[in-house]
């Protein structure tokens, strides 16, 4: 089944809250390194908004799509697509708690993964 009108602004809708709730806890996580590279843009934290209202937001939007998420996986009857946005939204929030010091240089040795805890394979990041 397609998805129609009204179905199809809902899904756009959708998508846009997860991208916003992404965002959301990207910020959350990031504020020390805002903080040093940008602080005249940091919005959470000291400026703008407050940790805890942040945390707020980000639970209000993800649950708001999930909501959405449900009306259109079942008005299309594939309630099995429904699984596809809590794995979305833990994947950018697992990107964000975990994954966000990681970095990945191309070298004459083959890739090179680094974090702050320091690199994997040979090479020297």
């Amino acid at each position: 089944m397609e998805l129609s009108g009204s179905l199809w602004w809902l899904f756009i809708l959708d998508t846009i809250l997860i991208a916003a709730g992404g965002y959301v806890i990207n910020d959350i996580f990031d504020q020390q390194a805002d903080f040093e590279n940008k602080p005249e843009n940091q919005f959470i934290g000291k400026n703008h908004l407050s940790v805890k209202m942040a945390w707020f937001y980000y639970f209000v939007l993800i649950a708001t799509g999930f909501i959405i998420a449900t009306y259109i996986a079942y008005e299309i009857e594939k309630p099995h697509l429904l699984l596809i946005y809590p794995a979305a939204c833990a994947l950018l929030f697992l990107y964000s708690y975990s994954f966000l010091n990681i970095s990945i240089f191309i070298g004459h040795n083959g890739p090179c993964i680094c974090s702050t805890e320091g690199c994997i394979s040979k090479c020297r990041c």
